[in-house]
C-alpha cells in the first residue's frame, strides 16, 4: 500500500493533452456509442483491418480520416503512459480514474479498456463530469468526493488548469499540476503511489 492516506487518483481527461472527440449529441448518440463499441469490438477481434476501423470511426464522429488516425496514434501513445501509471498505482493499491466529458465518455473508456486490457467493468473508470457543476468550482469536487464514497484528502485530483486544482485543493483533494508524463511519474513516485 501507498505511504499515504491516497486511494484514487483522478486525472482531468484533458490534461492529458490527448484530445478526444464528442460523441454526436441527440437521437444518434446511443447508435453511435453502439456502433464504436461494435467496430472497437471487430478491430480487436481481427474481423476488420484497421483502415476500415479509422474509416468508420471518422464517418460516425463526423471527422476527417487523417484526423481520427492522428488521434489514435495520440491514444495509442497516452496508453503505454496511462499502462505504466495504472499498473503501478495498483501495486500500491490505488485507484486510477479520469474525468471526461459526457460525450467523451465512451471512447475514454475504450483508451482506459485498451491500456489496462480490463474487458466489462474497470478498475479503472472514466467518471462523466456533469454539465451543471463547473469544473473550477469546490462543489465539483465535493460531489465528486460524495460520488466515490471517499473523504477527500484519499483522492489526488491531477489537472494542468490552475483554476480547477485551486478549487479541487479548497475541497481538500491532494493536487498535482500535469506537465508531461515524466514528471507525472516522478511526482507520483517522490509520493509513493507507484
Amino acid at each position: 500500500m501507498a505511504s499515504s492516506s491516497i486511494k484514487v487518483v483522478i486525472v482531468n481527461w484533458t490534461a492529458l493533452n490527448t484530445p478526444l472527440p464528442l460523441v454526436p449529441q441527440g437521437e444518434q448518440d446511443a447508435d453511435a456509442i453502439a456502433a464504436i463499441r461494435q467496430l472497437t469490438q471487430e478491430v480487436t477481434d481481427g474481423t476488420i483491418r484497421s483502415d476500415y476501423y479509422v474509416a468508420e470511426l471518422a464517418k460516425i464522429l463526423g471527422r476527417k480520416t487523417e484526423n481520427v488516425t492522428s488521434l489514435l496514434l495520440g491514444i495509442s501513445k497516452t496508453n503505454e503512459d496511462v499502462r505504466y501509471i495504472i499498473k503501478n498505482l495498483s501495486r500500491h493499491g490505488v485507484t486510477f480514474s479520469l474525468v471526461v466529458h459526457d460525450r467523451q465518455r465512451i471512447l475514454a473508456e475504450e483508451m482506459l479498456r485498451q491500456a489496462t486490457g480490463i474487458h466489462g467493468h474497470s478498475e479503472a473508470p472514466a467518471r462523466a463530469s456533469k454539465g451543471a457543476l463547473s469544473q473550477d468550482s469546490p462543489v465539483f469536487y465535493a460531489v465528486m468526493a460524495i460520488t466515490l464514497s471517499m473523504q477527500p484528502e484519499e483522492i489526488l485530483y491531477v489537472d494542468s488548469v490552475e483554476a480547477n486544482l485551486a478549487a479541487a485543493s479548497a475541497t481538500g483533494l491532494h493536487t498535482l499540476c500535469f506537465e508531461d508524463y515524466p514528471k507525472l511519474r516522478q511526482a507520483l513516485y517522490r509520493m509513493n503511489l507507484i
